[in-house]
């Protein structure tokens, strides 16, 4: 889910920039903290994997009706005449396309609902955005990407964003946030509060 709203962040919001005569400074902001303290994305989430059930459960289904019609042919394959297994050939080939069109279609049509509920999320941090970077002189903001290994906290303008957004975190949230995370280890796919304490 996250992967494709930022991908959606990418097409909506290709850079978050500021246009200003002169220059200033470049932050950053931590895309996917974002998204997760906002509740109209958790309600997208919610709605979508609704969306994606009821879509398996039907795909499961003609899924079913295939599977029983290829086991019918496989049992009565021996007593058919070359007419009725040519058609029954036929009709299994009509079930196989269906289905792989109905899961064609479900992916298409989650993915259009995908971009109507997010739209106006990614709208919403894109001006949340631009007016903090108004605010502190900020020529150019970036997002954050795990293959950053160091960022100055001054140039993290996430917090003010989620302000402007209207979300209050508490000061336990706030200084969670603000500790010093390595995304060297991270990339490594390693816990780095698993690694031994140098004495």
């Amino acid at each position: 889910m996250k992967k494709c709203i930022l991908m959606l962040l990418a097409c909506y919001c290709p850079i978050f920039t500021q246009a200003q005569t002169t220059p200033g400074k470049t932050g950053y902001i931590d895309i996917n903290y974002i998204l997760t303290r906002l509740s109209e994305v958790k309600t997208a989430e919610a709605e979508l994997s609704s969306l994606q059930q009821q879509y398996t459960k039907q795909l499961e289904a003609k899924a079913q009706v295939l599977k029983a019609r290829q086991q019918e042919y496989v049992a009565s394959e021996r007593t058919l005449t070359d007419p009725m297994r040519r058609i029954a050939q036929q009709d299994i080939l009509l079930l196989e396309n269906t289905l792989q069109k109905f899961q064609e279609d479900a992916v298409a049509a989650l993915q259009q609902k995908k971009t109507v509920l997010m739209k106006p999320v990614l709208t919403k941090i894109h001006q949340a955005v631009e007016a903090v970077s108004r605010k502190e002189n900020f020529s150019m903001v970036l997002m954050q990407s795990e293959n950053v290994l160091y960022g100055d906290s001054a140039l993290d303008i996430t917090l003010p964003v989620l302000a402007t957004l209207g979300v209050a975190l508490s000061d336990t949230e706030k200084q969670q946030y603000g500790q010093p995370r390595n995304n060297l280890y991270s990339w490594l796919g390693i816990n780095e509060h698993l690694l031994p304490i140098r004495q």
